[in-house]
């Protein structure tokens, strides 16, 4: 689902917590908008990447899951924490997962979380 998202043109962050409007019980339109400024890694500075906060926010409005447990099962499946490094900012200079991965990983992870 986070997939079809993104494919409709929302940004990372807005595609995983979209898929979880259910679970969450938040509006899709406020979840729209509150995650509008987490794509392109937190506030569009290549911080945080969006699938992982967005995966966070799920997380915590559902009470389920450890916030520390998703940022390590984000990083192992990814190879970083920040879209800056994810895209190509690090040591090897390459770009460790795309962005139609990360999302996907942010997704799985999250829905592990929230079961």
């Amino acid at each position: 689902t986070a997939s079809k998202f993104q494919s409709q043109g929302y940004n990372c962050a807005q595609a995983v917590a979209l898929s979880f409007e259910s679970e969450t019980g938040v509006d899709s339109k406020i979840l729209e908008r509150a995650m509008s400024g987490f794509g392109s890694g937190m506030g569009s500075r290549e911080g945080t990447c969006g699938a992982l906060t967005a995966a966070i926010l799920v997380s915590s409005l559902t009470g389920k899951g450890s916030n520390r447990e998703i940022m390590k099962k984000f990083r192992e499946k990814v190879g970083g924490i920040y879209c800056k490094e994810i895209k190509g900012d690090n040591p090897q200079k390459k770009v460790l997962c795309s962005c139609p991965n990360c999302v996907r990983f942010g997704a799985e992870i999250a829905e592990e979380m929230v079961g």
